[in-house]
């Protein structure tokens, strides 16, 4: 009994036969056999793709060269009925999305966009013999120089970037690509920043950062992307990195702490520690009167002590020191009183003719500070005058000497009563 191939389904006929099915001879029987190798062998079935799978037909998976087209809306699979044989698959679709040739119920192959697939079935799924992608410019290495953003298509496998300023490099589906798609990106003129399609990864992170001056080896693996950054110069490392048995040379240290390395030297340019207070103090050395170092501030009570000579007043507290004034005041006595100059004096109080009452801008620490005076003279033409606090008699106590205010008068030695002066000088000296 006749039978038939199972990749080609050609008739076999046994000796004493001469026809089957249709075919009534010998004759039909080879014209058939014939047709069926001529449309394996010499044609092609051409389909137009777009968003549905599609199912060969016995006829059309006949040949052994399928070529597909179309404006691709969604990833589309081409099937076959399961008969063993081979395929040589061309794929001439456009649009962010995959091929797949396959059994109608097995497992099958992506066939690269822009590229081609030589496919055997085994009866159940359909493997791979090779896979040719986009040729472009064929299959060497293709040079290209990006100066803005660019998104990789699948047509760049292989092609080497060279990008000359800082931007983003964007890349089609990963499933798009393919499993295997490469590229060389050099960062020369900016940082590069690798963006794969939508939540798709590149090395388990959303994107990747070529610094300036670096390269990275960029390969798909069909669903995500792995990369391998290589450095001409300095290197930048982020987040926690363990680094075994390597040398690092100057390293610049940002933010962070230094753990389970040796402290780089202050003689070869580190601090000799590894946590801001100990290379605080092994960096630090005392201030001389002849060298430079660091010096610790001094209290408020330290420089009214005024004598540690290891420590400084700041400015907020050098009005502490004994030697200082506390307050001081240069002011017009006559008419409307009017202070000229002063320093922790916040008004004059005119209480009359030679009576003026001085109040701080910022309460003393006690009463026992000493006043000190001056004032306008005319010399032998006029009067002697002077100034002085204000009491009720020679015995008494001052008018008013408190920590906020004190009340002074201004008259002559050789004439009674008080006079209004043109400038009078006051200091203060105390706590």
């Amino acid at each position: 009994m006749a039978t038939i191939s199972a990749i080609l389904q050609l008739v076999n006929l046994v000796q004493g036969e001469s026809s089957y099915g249709d075919d009534t001879n010998w004759g039909d029987v080879t014209d058939r056999n014939f047709s069926r190798l001529e449309k394996a062998l010499g044609e092609a079935t051409a389909k137009t793709l777009t968003g549905s799978d599609v199912l060969l037909t016995a006829d059309e998976e006949l040949s052994s060269l399928i070529l597909l087209s179309g404006a691709l809306v969604a990833n589309v699979a081409v099937e076959t009925s399961g008969r063993k044989g081979f395929w040589m698959v061309k794929n001439a679709c456009t649009g962010d999305y995959t091929v797949t040739f396959k059994t109608d119920a097995g497992a099958g192959v992506i066939i690269p966009q822009g590229g081609s697939a030589l496919v055997t079935s085994n009866g159940t799924d359909i493997v791979p013999i090779t896979l040719t992608r986009a040729s472009g410019a064929g299959a060497r290495t293709k040079y290209a120089l990006k100066a803005s953003g660019y998104t990789a298509v699948p047509s760049d496998d292989g092609a080497f970037f060279e990008c000359s300023a800082t931007l983003t490099l964007a890349f089609k589906p990963a499933a798009l690509l393919g499993d295997q798609w490469v590229c060389l990106v050099m960062a020369n003129g900016g940082a590069v920043t690798i963006n794969p399609d939508a939540s798709e990864l590149i090395n388990g992170a959303t994107t990747l950062v070529i610094p300036d001056g670096s390269f990275a080896i960029v390969v798909c693996t069909g669903t995500a992307f792995r990369a391998v950054v290589l450095s001409n110069g300095d290197v930048t490392l982020t987040g926690t990195q363990t680094l075994t048995n390597k040398t690092l040379t100057s390293p610049t240290i940002t933010g962070g702490s230094w753990t389970g390395g040796t402290d780089l030297a202050i003689a070869d340019g580190g601090t000799g520690a590894s946590t801001p207070a100990n290379a605080f103090t092994a960096l630090k050395q005392a201030a001389t009167d002849t060298a430079t170092g660091v010096v610790e501030l001094a209290t408020a009570a330290e420089v009214a002590t005024g004598t540690d000579t290891a420590r400084v007043p700041s400015v907020a507290t050098m009005k502490n020191h004994q030697g200082i004034a506390i307050a001081w005041v240069n002011f017009n006595g006559t008419g409307t009183v009017a202070i000229r100059d002063s320093y922790n004096v916040s008004s004059i109080t005119d209480n009359g003719t030679g009576d003026y009452t001085i109040n701080f801008a910022s309460a003393l620490t006690n009463t026992n500070y000493c006043p000190v005076f001056g004032q306008i003279s005319n010399g032998a033409s006029g009067p002697i005058v002077n100034t002085g606090v204000a009491a009720a008699s020679l015995t008494s106590a001052p008018t008013t000497k408190t920590t906020s205010a004190l009340r002074i008068n201004t008259g002559a030695t050789n004439a009674p009563g008080l006079y209004d002066l043109a400038e009078i000088y006051a200091a203060i000296l105390g706590d």
